[in-house]
């Protein structure tokens, strides 16, 4: 390379200088999922980075409280990007190689206008012109949140935007590894790539996210960013807006505060859906609200620490929105809102809807996922990963079976929008003559766990089918939870906490099952929510947050003495005959949860 991208580099580059590639087409969910944040450019961060990843002091933690990204210079703007392929400084990092900031738009890297954050700066972080590989590494000093870590009950979220040029295989990865006191790896998270599958071979960054719990004893976090080289001269592995956040009680979070929800009313006309949007008293929780008779149906959010009978801080409603029929709600990492509904009171095709986080008022929705090609008809429930990943489960369109609908699992891709086909379909060849999915009917309930593993509830026959990832067509789960000792009874909804524990609302059995992770078989629960302490009756949905705190539809009694339906949550490790720590109740709540989502 001479240190500029051209569109003769048929191998590896970028395209003609400032050119956007024709297959490069804008994202109608390219919404920024992390904050930029400002950067020191002090001793701690030198303007030259040590020569290598020994050399570089850990740059040290955020006060407690704080808001923040534990990653320095996460968003590749703390000085001038590369505008000819030659590496220069990035400050907070230590480079490997020729990995760099590069500018948009110029020599060939994704342009401004391509898929990407909506709130990216002049820099994105490049492979270089020439490396198979390349890598920026900083590590990050968190002793200082040693006493709340060391109580095991500290999560973090990595996120970042990765991708890559048209449709050459070059990517982007990004890993943390927690490291006790004296260096040794503790624990790892990784995100990507972003295949050019994914990007359905388009230049640009799409977002990817991971979660889990941070390990006892972790003192430092070293942070990988590598880019990798598959095909030509160039290294075109892109990444933007790198984010590590943690939560929990005494640690750095997002908005300034902790894990876990308190008590909020919430004024709703028939609240079917309700979501957690954070973590402190900046975070919100937003309810779906359904309304048969006149098609009324509205997002409303509240402050998650509010009591008592709180009017809604926000509320998504009117012509605009195109809520109608609604289902089914849930949050993407990055705050975004996806409901699942009907294309009018009249029609019976379905749509999702989805809103940019933080959407108020009579306003339209991103994007709409809707039409003949994407087999929403009788869907019955919806899940989104981190990264935006669309899952819905119920009766899906079938050629070939003997009723017009079967069993079904479809998943689209992140940033899916209009009439598109899903990715994976997991259904049978022929329902019910042909089928080695074991989905035995339309009554479905969809999960996904943090390693992207597919969870399906199947209340009809009382199991839980679990899905390899990638799984496609006519395939047989990975593992199956099935049997008397499961204790599942109606089994309707799945959740999981930090650490991987999945939860199970059964309906029938009025309970809440708890289950290790990769538990298969007739096992029995680790731990069981039921009976009249409990408040649990004819349970709609639960959700789980990281920390453990179990939210479940049931019932409480109200100031006035009264009966009512609530939202109950439980602490973290609840089990047995045991009343909930709060409750959602009151004459103006009017609470009628079906399903809940914690973001």
């Amino acid at each position: 390379m001479d240190g500029a991208h051209s569109g003769s580099d048929t191998g590896g580059g970028v395209g003609e200088v400032g050119a956007v590639s024709d297959t490069a087409v804008a994202s109608p969910l390219d919404g920024g999922a992390v904050d930029k944040v400002a950067v020191d450019l002090s001793l701690d961060h030198p303007a030259t980075p040590p020569d290598s990843p020994a050399d570089a002091p850990a740059a040290d933690a955020p006060a407690a409280g704080a808001s923040c990204n534990l990653i320095v210079n996460g968003s590749a703007e703390a000085a001038i990007g590369s505008s000819n392929g030659t590496p220069v400084s990035t400050p907070g990092w230590t480079a490997a190689g020729e990995a760099t900031a590069a500018q948009y738009g110029l020599n060939g890297w994704p342009a401004i206008t391509d898929p990407g954050p909506t709130d990216r700066g002049l820099n994105l972080f490049s492979g270089g012109p020439a490396d198979a590989t390349s890598s920026l590494t900083q590590t990050v000093n968190v002793s200082q949140f040693a006493s709340s870590i060391d109580t095991g009950h500290v999560t973090y979220l990595l996120s970042a935007w990765l991708g890559g040029y048209q449709g050459q295989g070059d990517n982007a990865t990004l890993t943390v590894t927690f490291q006790s006191a004296s260096g040794g790896a503790l624990g790892t998270g990784t995100i990507g790539p972003v295949t050019a599958a994914d990007r359905a071979s388009a230049t640009g960054l799409w977002p990817r996210s991971s979660s889990g719990a941070v390990p006892s004893g972790a003192r430092t976090v070293l942070v990988v960013l590598t880019m990798n080289r598959t095909d030509g001269t160039a290294n075109d592995g892109y990444a933007d807006d790198l984010s590590l956040v943690f939560s929990g009680a005494g640690v750095c979070n997002p908005d300034g505060g902790s894990v876990g929800l308190d008590a909020a009313s919430t004024g709703l006309d028939a609240a079917r859906d309700v979501a957690d949007g954070g973590s402190s008293s900046s975070k919100r929780i937003y309810a779906v609200n359904y309304n048969s008779a006149n098609g009324s149906d509205n997002v409303t959010s509240y402050p998650a620490d509010g009591t008592g009978d709180v009017a809604p801080i926000g509320k998504i409603a009117g012509t605009n929105t195109k809520l109608a029929g609604i289902v089914q709600m849930a949050l993407d990492g990055s705050g975004r809102i996806y409901v699942l509904g009907k294309n009018g009171l009249t029609d019976s095709t379905q749509n999702i809807e989805i809103f940019a986080a933080g959407t108020d008022g009579n306003t339209a929705p991103i994007a709409t996922l809707a039409g003949a090609s994407t087999g929403l008809v009788e869907a019955v429930s919806l899940a989104v990963d981190g990264a935006g990943k669309i899952y819905v489960a119920g009766s899906i369109p079938c050629a070939t079976c003997t009723s017009a609908t079967h069993p079904g699992i479809m998943v689209f891709a992140a940033g899916a929008s209009g009439n598109v086909a899903p990715q994976q379909i997991i259904a049978p060849d022929a329902y019910p003559a042909v089928d080695n999915t074991g989905l035995d009917a339309g009554d479905l309930y969809v999960g996904v766990d943090a390693s992207g593993n597919i969870y399906v509830a199947d209340s009809y026959s009382q199991k839980i089918l679990v899905f390899a990832p990638g799984a496609n067509g006519n395939v047989a789960p990975v593992r199956v939870l099935s049997g008397d000792k499961t204790l599942l009874a109606g089994c309707d909804v799945v959740a999981f906490d930090g650490t991987g524990n999945l939860y199970v609302a059964n309906y029938n059995g009025m309970s809440v099952t708890v289950y290790a992770p990769g538990a298969s078989g007739n096992v029995a629960p680790i731990a069981t929510l039921t009976g009249a302490n409990t408040g649990i009756g004819y349970l709609a949905t639960i959700v789980v947050d990281l920390a453990g705190s179990v939210y479940a539809s049931g019932q409480a009694v109200d100031s006035t003495g009264r009966t009512r339906s609530a939202i109950l949550r439980f602490a973290p490790g609840a089990n047995g005959n045991v009343a909930p720590v709060a409750a959602l109740v009151g004459a103006d709540t009017e609470i009628n949860a079906s399903s809940l989502a914690v973001h």
